[in-house]
This record gives C-alpha cells, sequence and structure tokens, in this order.
C-alpha cells in the first residue's frame, strides 16, 4: 500500500507463514558471548598457580577492541566483556567457582580498576 511516497507493507500478525526470529537470534547471539567469555577466564590446572600463597590474582582487559567479544561476528550488535561483568558480576562467580570449586579453588572476590577486572582466587 503506498501512502504520500511511502510504502506500507500489511501483514497479518495471525499468519503462520511469518515468523519474528529477531529475539532467538540476540538471545543465541548473547549465550555465545557469555560462553566465550566464561572459558575466557577458566585457568587449565589451576593449582600449579599457588605455591606458597593461598591467594591468585589475574584479570582481563576490557580496553577498546579486547573488550568486544564477538568481533568478527556479522551480527550487528557487539557484546562487551564489561557489560557482562556490570551486569552478571554474581553469575560470572558462580559459574567460575563451579568450575574451580573441583580444585578446592573458590572466586574470593571480582573487581574493576579502569579498563580491568581482577578476578582473585582463593585456596581452601
Amino acid at each position: 500500500m503506498f501512502h504520500n511516497g511511502w510504502e506500507y507493507y500489511i501483514i497479518n500478525p495471525f499468519s503462520k507463514e511469518i515468523s519474528q526470529k529477531t529475539q532467538e537470534i540476540y538471545i543465541e547471539n548473547y549465550k555465545k558471548c557469555y560462553n566465550t567469555l566464561i572459558e575466557s577466564l577458566l585457568i587449565p590446572e589451576p593449582e600449579i598457580l599457588f605455591t606458597d600463597n593461598d591467594t591468585f590474582m589475574y584479570y582481563t582487559n576490557c580496553e577498546n577492541e579486547m573488550n568486544i567479544l564477538n568481533p568478527d561476528s556479522d551480527y550487528g550488535f557487539k557484546f562487551l566483556k564489561n557489560k557482562f561483568f556490570e551486569k552478571k558480576t554474581n553469575k560470572i562467580r558462580k559459574d567460575l567457582n563451579n568450575y574451580y570449586s573441583q580444585w578446592r579453588i573458590k572466586v574470593y572476590r571480582i573487581y574493576r580498576d579502569g579498563d580491568k577486572y581482577y578476578i582473585e582466587l582463593l585456596k581452601y
């Protein structure tokens, strides 16, 4: 339908031929990027890092391009590490604790300093 030079497409919202995939695609990309972040924070065989100390600290840099979790993706939205840390710190801590618990290590704290997020591990 044309109106004042604009073309409008009228669709029947009850039609079975039309499906909306936008939200599903977003959730799929969100989960993929979250898993990428978690995998980047896992240290294989972390018990060798603990020598005389009961704590170990490491960080992830969220500066400029290093903040983007899906830089090569064709998806139009870029997911950022720092946004996951701001919004999902408790879930990140829980997921990391699930991984590190097999070595009797827990995430003591996660905190931010500038563009870096520090993760402090504690051996118990």
